[in-house]
């Protein structure tokens, strides 16, 4: 892996440590926001447009009630029943001769089984886990994902140059923390050259 890579789950685990025990998890969140990741973020192109598309399709909006005080809508939806919780952000970026297109859906409250709802879907094991959170080295072929866990720097550098290699995180603190309004996310990225 990429001094990149290595450096994304180093923070990864940072923002993990600070994990606590759930006051109260609402299961049918969790799914609506895993069936979102996996309908909005992970099927398809991964770029803000191509993402945003998905979402309006399903209902998604950047206009109406409970939207957070610093909602961005060149960069965020809120979910369409205006009672939930949920925001998907989706974003992209060039420098240093590399792209990076992130899709995320936060959840405004606590979770539970987050990590391995993914780690179902995904059919393979979490890169690295602390607590209720993972992160996932994965490929993806088409809309069909494959462990990336156990690429040599060969492989890797392939798949990343074809624009197949992702990482998954999923952050699940448990309780909201101060001035935060999402306990948990699940995040997708992908880094490749630009050239």
């Amino acid at each position: 892996m990429t001094m990149r890579h290595n450096v994304l789950i180093i923070l990864s685990a940072v923002w993990l440590s600070a994990s606590q025990p759930s006051l109260a998890a609402h299961p049918s969140t969790e799914q609506e926001a895993s069936t979102a990741f996996r309908d909005i973020c992970a099927t398809g192109p991964l770029t803000p447009a191509a993402v945003f598309d998905r979402a309006a399709a399903q209902g998604w909006r950047k206009a109406g009630d409970n939207l957070p005080k610093d909602f961005a809508p060149s960069t965020q939806r809120m979910s369409p029943d205006s009672k939930s919780s949920l925001l998907l952000s989706a974003t992209s970026e060039t420098s240093d001769g590399e792209r990076r297109d992130i899709c995320s859906i936060a959840i405004g409250v606590p979770v539970q089984g987050l990590e391995s709802t993914i780690e179902t879907w995904l059919g393979f094991r979490s890169y690295f886990a602390m607590g209720r959170s993972a992160t996932f080295m994965a490929v993806r072929s088409g809309d069909s994902w494959r462990s990336g866990n156990e690429l040599d720097q060969s492989d890797f550098e392939k798949a990343k140059a074809r624009g197949e290699f992702y990482t998954i995180i999923v952050g699940d603190r448990g309780t909201p923390q101060p001035d935060e309004s999402y306990p948990a996310q699940v995040i997708l990225m992908r880094v490749q050259p630009t050239g």
